[in-house]
């Protein structure tokens, strides 16, 4: 019968260096438009790929540790990532009033694929956009709140056909007349 039931354990790779980090970044920051293209046909993801295998090949030459590609897209994915989340925590935080707790700053490289990615949609989000998902606001107004008002204040406008067709001559729009309904 077989003495060693359990499984080999592979040996662990050692964690990137500061140095590949740095080299991965450079290499990645010179073929961003390739990593990050959006276009999905066969050439365009040869070139990806293409890139991806000539990375790690870079990071490789500083003879650390040798590492695949797969490692390589992963670090880059976790650099990508914990840029995207400190990117997202500093427009939360300049939101803010004051008080609290200081403000935090970003490593070096955080800071320089927050450059590089920042205005990329992917990375901040789209501006103005809207949540899709999200209810509309109804206001409520309080009747003890609205009885304050004099009464021949209007609770309702109401506007009529007539005023949509009237043009004016003079450039203005038309004035709106006010019905009270009450």
């Amino acid at each position: 019968m077989a003495e060693n039931s359990e499984p080999v354990k592979r040996a662990r790779k050692p964690n990137l260096t500061a140095a590949e980090c740095t080299l991965l970044l450079t290499v990645a920051e010179e073929n961003i438009n390739i990593i990050k293209s959006k276009f999905t046909n066969a050439i365009t993801n040869k070139h990806k790929n293409k890139v991806w295998e000539e990375i790690p090949d870079e990071v490789n030459s500083l003879g650390v540790c040798k590492r695949s590609v797969t490692e390589i897209k992963e670090k880059w994915r976790g650099m990508f990532s914990s840029a995207k989340r400190v990117h997202s925590k500093i427009a939360t935080d300049r939101q803010k009033t004051g008080g609290g707790s200081k403000p935090i700053s970003p490593k070096g490289e955080t800071i320089k694929i927050i450059d590089l990615l920042g205005e990329d949609p992917s990375f901040s989000g789209i501006t103005g956009g809207i949540e899709s998902g999200a209810e509309p606001i109804t206001i409520a107004v309080d009747p003890i709140v609205m009885s304050t008002f004099p009464e021949s204040l209007p609770k309702e406008l109401e506007i009529t056909e007539d005023v949509l067709s009237e043009k004016s001559n003079s450039g203005e729009p038309p004035q709106l007349p006010l019905q009270s309904q009450r």
